[in-house]
């Protein structure tokens, strides 16, 4: 793409989240690096890291969503201007070459903020629902700081979808090794003792085997897929349960890495992710017991029995073969 192209691009795109009175594009020439930045943003005193924050979001979202810029990559930095302390200029880059340039923080909390650009760089790989999805739908009334801070909001939600993912993944094999040393021991396991399967119904915890973890995790492992590869109808009732893990761990990873998400986030989550909510009857002591019940539920309402976890919920849902049992199964 030429660089008239790039910068008209860029110059739209930053129309999202900044007035451009006072913006200038010009092309980048150094050795190694093509590209475009954008001059003369300046960002109120406090605020240079928010407003680093929402270019690193606009440029992303551009190339993704631009197949011109396809393989270009995203790096921003903040200058201050030494003769004038109360100017920040921003340059918003847009990179046809790798770009790895490190910003010093004000502030010394390195560890956080880089924790908070890990989170920014895991929503690109972010694909279970279009960004869009993740917004206000008023987002193009908003004024530009505001449609900024949302399209930020939005880019947390997505790094901590893919954080959460990753971390639950790890915890599960927490969990598998100590079933089986407790197994192996002959101990009773403790259910508070394992770091996911204690967010599953509790009154089954003595049915969570070495074996059923070990499935659980396959079952996990590939309902994740979606997060990276887009989202498909989830294939039984431990897929359901292992989106409701997930998200309870989404909402952890906000608040570990101090950052707001959108407004009522987890039921528009839900309300994608989920065909129907029938599942969270297995976390009401109100309704213990219903799965046995052939007559409780809406017509259609998928099989909530323990043996039933693992059973595809149609003839079109598949998943690996190792999580995937079979109705009346004499093996389960």
């Amino acid at each position: 793409m030429t660089f008239h192209g790039a910068a008209s691009l860029v110059e739209d795109a930053a129309m999202d989240v900044t007035e451009l009175e006072g913006r200038w594009f010009s092309r980048i020439a150094e050795a190694g690096r093509a590209g475009v930045e954008a001059h003369g943003v300046l960002a109120r005193d406090g605020a240079v890291q928010a407003v680093k924050d929402r270019w690193t979001v606009l440029l992303r979202m551009l190339i993704a969503d631009t197949p011109d810029l396809a393989g270009w990559t995203a790096e921003v930095a903040v200058r201050a201007e030494e003769d004038d302390v109360e100017d920040n200029e921003e340059f918003g880059t847009a990179e046809s070459a790798e770009g790895d340039e490190a910003t010093e923080l004000e502030d010394g909390s390195v560890d956080h903020q880089r924790y908070l650009d890990s989170l920014i760089s895991a929503a690109d790989d972010f694909r279970a629902l279009p960004m869009e999805y993740l917004v206000p739908p008023e987002l193009e009334k908003l004024q530009p700081d505001d449609r900024g801070t949302a399209l930020m909001k939005a880019t947390y939600l997505a790094g901590c979808m893919v954080h959460a993912a990753v971390t639950a993944t790890d915890e599960l094999f927490e969990d598998i090794k100590y079933l089986q040393d407790s197994y192996e021991l002959a101990e009773v396991v403790d259910i508070d003792d394992l770091r996911i399967l204690s967010d599953l119904p509790r009154r089954f915890s003595h049915r969570y085997s070495p074996l059923f973890a070990q499935k659980f995790l396959v079952a996990f492992v590939d309902m994740t897929r979606r997060i990276t590869a887009g989202w498909e109808p989830l294939a039984n009732v431990a897929q359901e349960l292992a989106v409701r893990i997930l998200l309870n761990k989404v909402e952890t990873t906000a608040e570990l890495a101090d950052v707001e998400l959108p407004e009522h986030w987890r039921a528009t989550l839900e309300e994608r992710l989920f065909e129907d909510l029938d599942h969270e009857y297995l976390y009401d002591a109100a309704y213990d017991g219903f799965e046995d019940d052939a007559d409780f539920g809406p017509p259609g309402m998928a099989p909530m029995r323990f043996s039933d976890w693992f059973v595809p919920f149609n003839d079109e849902r598949h998943l690996p073969v190792y999580a995937t049992d079979h109705p009346d199964d004499p093996a389960k």
